[in-house]
């Protein structure tokens, strides 16, 4: 049985992934098949943004949780053949992983990371990049951008469906901005891949835009109403709009 064990991989999914004001939080889970793990307690584990460039380890928090999803699939087994019914208890087998984007700002992080998880249990340990996105999440992910403060965190899968995440705190300044007709025209310090739009420093969108160069302009018809962010991909400007009839007073 140990020998087995030894072999196994480690099982896991995450079926989370929400900002919570300056906070990503990742919830998921974790075991060994053939453990059962009733409560909290049974595993130690620990997590890091590892720098693919560099192998730069940067810990992150992370919190044991209790989890149903892995109960649902895995705790009830009948096998096909004999019939048998095997119970196994995964409840204590979730956890909670905290993207601090005011740390992420302070220690200047810059590049591209993939989040390592160690699994520790007994005389077992395993390390193992965190994967395995649930799939109407993994949809989602490119809409749960993090704009502020001159940083850029975007969420991504991999085609292997690992958790990817990239940090860009590059400077890009607005030299100029005009009101010419029905578009506004920014000038700005370098060209830029796109421009996105967003109510809040989350779930960024992009905003259609004609870019050429530094060059980027925008037709107001296109800008959501109300109070909006615009932003380019590496830095974000704010700029405030009610209704329609009253854009052209900007």
């Amino acid at each position: 049985m140990t020998e087995a064990l030894d072999q196994w991989r480690l099982t896991q999914l995450i079926y989370d992934v929400a900002w919570q004001k300056e906070q990503c939080v990742i919830e998921g889970y974790v075991f060994l098949r053939g453990l059962s793990v009733p409560n909290v307690n049974v595993q130690k584990l620990s997590a890091h943004l590892v720098c693919l460039s560099t192998g730069e380890k940067i810990p992150l928090e992370i919190q044991s949780i209790k989890s149903q999803y892995a109960q649902k699939k895995f705790g009830l087994k009948i096998d096909n053949e004999t019939k048998q019914i095997h119970l196994a208890n995964y409840k204590g087998c979730g956890y909670r992983i905290i993207l601090d984007a005011a740390k992420i700002r302070e220690l200047k992080l810059d590049g591209e990371y993939h989040i390592l998880l160690t699994y520790e249990r007994d005389r077992w340990k395993k390390e193992t990049i965190l994967r395995g996105i649930l799939k109407s999440l993994g949809n989602k992910l490119d809409k749960k951008t993090y704009f502020k403060d001159h940083m850029l965190i975007e969420l991504s899968k991999s085609y292997r469906y690992d958790f990817k995440v990239k940090i860009s705190q590059n400077n890009i300044e607005l030299n100029d901005m005009k009101l010419d007709g029905d578009q506004l025209r920014l000038k700005l310090s370098e060209k830029v891949d796109a421009l996105y739009e967003a109510k809040d420093a989350h779930n960024a969108e992009i905003l259609k835009a004609a870019i050429t160069q530094e060059d980027v302009s925008v037709d107001i018809s296109d800008i959501p109403e109300n109070k909006r962010y615009i932003a380019v991909k590496k830095v974000i400007y704010l700029f405030l709009y009610t209704k329609k009839r009253k854009r052209e007073s900007l």
